[in-house]
């Protein structure tokens, strides 16, 4: 139980010293930055630091008891709405940053990792399934055979189903170039045999 905790909060961006803060705050409720160190056997002055970046991305409150200050935990389900209504706030912005994009001058982009790779797949999939995308031209030697582009594999099958439906309803033209030898193969099948034939 304790590593699954340990790993989710590691998989949203909480290192090891700030996972071990948080935890201890759930488990004994409210404590001072005193014995926080103590109990996790963190420094006093790096928990200071540590319990600081915890406040400020809105894990632990701050609670003052004369002269002294105790910190506590913030439930999960809170945190959760406050990183709903920062969505929500992000995502008033689409709008905007999409007219700041469509006047830069570059219409071409430059992929220099996976994870960048990924949130240009991601946007592209919604910009498709809103309908905002009339036309789309796509150009593939075929699915990798390496295992790490299993992600990449599933996108694609999503993205031609997208399109056909798509397609089938009028709201958008699309064509494709692909590797002929990838005809009928797996994941996407008949998909890329759809792609082959436009």
């Amino acid at each position: 139980m304790v590593d699954k905790i340990a790993s989710i909060l590691e998989e949203y961006g909480l290192d090891e010293k700030e996972i071990k803060i948080y935890a201890s705050l759930v488990e004994k409720g409210e404590l001072n930055a005193y014995a926080l160190a103590k109990i996790t056997g963190i420094h006093r002055s790096t928990a200071y630091a540590v319990i600081e970046r915890l406040s400020s991305r809105g894990f632990i409150s701050k609670i003052q008891k004369g002269e002294k200050t105790f910190y506590s935990a913030i439930e999960v389900s809170k945190i959760i709405s406050k990183i709903k209504e920062k969505e929500s706030l992000l995502l008033s912005l689409i709008p905007e940053l999409e007219k700041i994009k469509e006047e830069g001058i570059s219409r071409a982009r430059v992929f220099e990792s996976k994870e960048s790779q990924k949130q240009f797949s991601f946007n592209l999939f919604n910009q498709i399934s809103s309908g905002n995308i009339k036309e789309l031209y796509i150009l593939s030697g075929g699915p990798s055979k390496n295992e790490e582009d299993l992600t990449s594999k599933m996108f694609m099958e999503r993205l031609l189903k997208e399109l056909k439906k798509q397609k089938s309803s009028k709201k958008i033209e699309y064509k494709g170039i692909w590797n002929e030898k990838f005809k009928g193969s797996n994941p996407s099948g008949d998909l890329l045999e759809l792609l082959i034939k436009i």
